[in-house]
């Protein structure tokens, strides 16, 4: 028996159950190997359909500075070059956007979504690029993460495993289970990434829709050696 459980649109989950059913019936494949080479498809189309961030921030300038500023020359006073609010409150003219996080200290929230400015303390433009809050540290974790989920078939995948998995992260693990009668190959992957939903650019839906295709020139492949092979 092989299943699929997944949130995804009926079409796509039939013709990837269809393509490892072919699989099992042309090959002759056990359930543990069909089960994860199609979790390899799987996971290289989810790995290929996540967008990857930029290396830095946008910089954007800080209207609380700007209010300030607005604030004192109101009140008829004289606004310094120097700025009399940044030394004064700490508030400084620039600062990054920075999606996805929540609960950083001294920040301004945006509209939308879970975003919010931190504030770099930066009088110019460029110091506000170069600062560390304007670098994104962990650039490319949400695709990297899909990775992570093959540790135990990463034999069978040609994507380089690259950093340690942290299983708080990602992970997946091929069980077998008796079910009845049968004993039935699971394959289990887990993404505890928290934005992995925003990172995704197409669809789950989709990304399995690619799987399919993939899993069915791995097929077509393995066909045409084993004909070679056999002199036809």
């Amino acid at each position: 028996m092989i299943d699929v459980n997944m949130k995804v649109d009926p079409m796509s989950e039939v013709r990837f159950m269809r393509e490892m059913h072919r699989r099992a019936a042309i090959l002759a494949r056990g359930q543990k190997g069909i089960v994860e080479i199609a979790a390899v498809k799987l996971v290289t189309s989810l790995r290929a359909g996540t967008a990857q961030s930029p290396k830095r921030r946008v910089v954007l300038e800080n209207p609380e500075y700007w209010q300030a500023r607005a604030d004192l020359v109101a009140k008829g006073e004289r606004w310094k070059k120097t700025g009399r609010t940044v030394k004064k409150s700490g508030v400084w003219p620039w600062a990054a956007r920075m999606d996805y996080r929540v609960g950083l200290k001294n920040s301004i929230p945006l509209s939308g979504g879970g975003s919010l400015m931190p504030l770099i303390g930066a009088k110019k433009k460029g110091d506000a690029n170069r600062h560390y809050l304007a670098q994104i540290t962990r650039q490319g974790l949400a695709r990297r993460s899909w990775t992570w989920m093959l540790k135990g078939v990463s034999k069978l995948s040609d994507i380089k495993m690259g950093d340690p998995m942290p299983t708080s992260v990602a992970s997946g693990k091929t069980t077998m289970k008796t079910q009845g009668p049968e004993t039935i190959a699971e394959w289990v992957g887990v993404n505890r990434l928290h934005y992995m939903r925003a990172a995704l650019k197409r669809s789950i839906g989709s990304s399995i829709h690619a799987a399919s295709t993939l899993l069915s020139k791995e097929t077509e492949r393995e066909i045409a050696k084993l004909t070679h092979d056999a002199g036809y």
